[in-house]
């Protein structure tokens, strides 16, 4: 278990670091053909399996919780540890921008409409919580989900990602080429099925099959290629090469989830000094999701957002800013709550 824990740590932070670097570099959705831009586009290719792994870990962490504790006490838990910091982050953003507003306009722009909108979406301003939305519906079938696994047998569990791959992320690309648009819907779609892939990584270990680890590593590489190339070279929005669910997003995911869970076991003296920094970072990763966008507002503010120090050493001023915030936040007792750990 000690060992299992490690490499989530190492696969929280990595997931954090990366979403920081893709919002660095939002821009790349201004398509252009600039040296900046063709930057942002590889940090995209290389960064973009960071919502994967995120819901890759809430499903090797979340859907064996009965396990430890009961249903009830697993939405106390949840409510605790994620709807609350989420609201009381809304109201907060929301606050600022009316705010900023009124000393933009000197007028009170207080539409409980829209406040009720950005709740309901997650698309609060200064922010991104849009995961949030998906998260809390996966949260509300976790009890069902979580029979799905614990009851199927490898084989069956096996069967059920094969498929939920192939109608999210192969049959789109037949349909793109063949213009059919006649994709059927399955059941059980989204991202619940980077949970049940990430419980099952976690459970088996099929990592440590060296053909295989070293087949889904040049898989990953290919496929990293291919996206950038094919970014360059259509000067258009696709939406092919923009999904979480494509090859190029869940292979690579596969990937590094396997060679966290492969190597960052190892008990030298080297690794058991990084495993505990990491152990440390990994329970700011949480608050850093909620503030980062903050941070990089202010910092967009002081450098040009399109500016080669926004895109590179932005990523690190980011995230370390974040992490201090969230640490003397987590120092106050009476403000624990709003960074759990």
């Amino acid at each position: 278990m000690l060992n299992r824990t490690s490499y989530f740590d190492l696969l929280n932070v990595t997931s954090c670091i990366s979403v920081i670097a893709l919002h660095c570099n939002g821009f790349y959705h201004q398509y252009s053909g600039s040296p900046i831009w063709k930057f942002t586009a590889f940090v995209q290719v290389v960064f973009y399996c960071a919502v994967p792994i995120f819901f890759m870990l809430s499903g090797a962490t979340l859907l064996n919780y009965s396990n430890r504790y009961s249903t009830k006490e697993f939405y106390k838990k949840r409510i605790k540890k994620t709807v609350i910091p989420y609201v009381f982050f809304t109201i907060a953003f929301y606050g600022l921008y009316v705010v900023g507003h009124f000393v933009r306009h000197n007028e009170i722009d207080l539409n409980l409409m829209n406040f009720f909108k950005y709740l309901s979406n997650g698309r609060i301003p200064f922010a991104n919580y849009w995961f949030f939305i998906p998260l809390f519906c996966i949260y509300l079938l976790m009890p069902f989900l979580s029979k799905i696994v614990i009851n199927s047998s490898k084989k069956e569990l096996e069967f059920l990602i094969v498929i939920m791959f192939v109608f999210q992320s192969f049959l789109p690309i037949i349909d793109y080429f063949t213009k059919f648009n006649t994709i059927p819907v399955l059941p059980i779609t989204g991202y619940v099925f980077f949970l049940f892939l990430g419980y099952y990584l976690a459970k088996y270990d099929i990592e440590k099959n060296n053909k295989f680890l070293i087949s889904v590593l040049i898989l990953t590489i290919a496929l990293f290629v291919i996206r950038f190339i094919l970014i360059l070279n259509v000067q258009q929005r696709v939406e092919l090469l923009q999904s979480y669910f494509g090859v190029y997003s869940v292979i690579p995911s596969v990937f590094i989830f396997c060679f966290a869970k492969r190597f960052w076991n190892q008990e030298n003296g080297l690794y058991k000094y990084l495993r505990g920094g990491v152990q440390i970072l990994s329970g700011f990763s949480f608050g850093v999701y909620l503030i980062h966008q903050v941070i990089i507002e202010v910092l967009a503010s002081l450098f040009n957002y399109k500016s080669w120090i926004m895109c590179t050493v932005g990523i690190i001023i980011t995230y370390s800013v974040s992490c201090f915030i969230v640490f003397c936040i987590q120092k106050i007792k009476f403000f624990r709550w709003i960074f759990p750990n």
